[in-house]
C-alpha cells in the first residue's frame, strides 16, 4: 500500500533499466562465461534486502530505488538513503549474482586482507560488466567519498598497516571496514564507510597493472584472493 504506487510512479518506464541490465548479459557472458544471467523480475518488496536469488531467477525490489531524497524513506539514516538510487541497479545486480554464484569462501581463517581482496576482485567485476561503468558507483560512492579517499589514500592506508588490521580476524574490525556504514572510523574519523573495498580494489588493479592478462574467473578463485602473495605481487604501498 505505501510502495506499491511510489514504485509504479518513478518507474512507468523500465527502457533505461532494461537496456542497462541487457548489457550486463552480454558483459556478464563475456567476463564469466560459466554463469548464466538470471531471469530478472522487478517487485515491491516488503523487505530490507533489495535483491534476492533463487536457482534461475533474480527479483529486483524498484522499492528500494526510489531516490535518496524520496519522502519514504524520511526516517533512514544519510548514508542508507545514498543506497537508494537508481544508478546503482546494474551495479548491485551484478554484485548479487557473483556473491550467490561465487561467493566468498571460507574456510576458518578468515581476515581482513582477504575479504578485502574479494571485495575489490568483485569491484573490478562490476567494472567490467555494468556498461560504461564508473569507480564511484562501482564501489557504492558519491563522488566526494571517493575523492576524499584519493585524496587522504596513503595516510588511510599507513593506519591499515600500522594498526596491524590487515591479517586482523576480528569480525567486528573487519565489519567496520567491509559493511555499509557512514565511516570507516577504525582508521580515519572521516573515511568513507566501506573503505575496505577500494583498498581491495586499488591492490586488485596494482596486480592487474603488472599481470594485465589474469581472467575474472582467476581473480574469483580463492587460491588468488586469499593468498597473501597478492598483496606482495601488486606491489601497492597505498599510491
Amino acid at each position: 500500500k505505501v510502495f506499491s504506487p511510489e514504485v509504479f510512479n518513478k518507474f512507468a518506464d523500465l527502457k533505461d533499466i532494461e537496456s542497462s541490465l541487457g548489457g550486463v548479459k552480454v558483459n556478464l557472458e563475456k567476463e564469466l562465461p560459466s554463469i548464466k544471467m538470471c531471469n530478472i523480475y522487478s517487485i515491491v518488496s516488503p523487505y530490507r534486502q533489495s535483491i534476492f536469488i533463487a536457482d534461475s531467477t533474480l527479483l529486483l525490489a524498484l522499492n528500494h530505488y526510489l531516490g535518496a531524497n524520496h519522502k519514504v524513506y524520511e526516517g533512514f539514516e544519510t548514508y542508507v538513503k545514498k543506497t537508494k538510487e537508481p544508478k546503482f541497479i546494474p551495479y548491485d545486480v551484478v554484485e548479487a549474482i557473483i556473491s550467490t554464484e561465487m561467493p566468498y569462501q571460507s574456510d576458518g581463517d578468515n581476515e581482513l586482507l582477504s575479504r578485502m581482496l574479494y571485495a575489490g576482485v568483485v569491484t573490478e567485476a562490476k567494472m567490467r560488466i555494468v556498461p560504461n561503468a564508473s569507480v564511484s558507483l562501482s564501489l557504492g560512492y558519491e563522488d566526494e567519498e571517493l575523492n576524499w579517499l584519493e585524496e587522504n589514500q596513503k595516510e588511510a592506508w599507513n593506519s591499515i598497516v600500522s594498526k596491524e588490521l590487515l591479517y586482523s580476524t576480528s569480525y567486528m574490525e573487519i565489519e567496520q571496514l567491509l559493511s555499509l556504514s557512514p565511516k570507516s572510523s577504525i582508521i580515519h574519523p572521516q573515511a568513507p564507510g566501506r573503505a575496505g573495498r577500494y583498498f581491495g580494489y586499488k591492490i586488485i588493479r596494482a596486480y592487474l597493472e603488472k599481470n594485465p592478462s589474469t581472467t575474472l574467473s582467476q581473480l574469483l578463485s580463492p587460491q588468488f584472493y586469499k593468498s597473501q602473495q597478492t598483496l606482495i605481487e601488486s606491489g601497492y604501498q597505498g599510491k
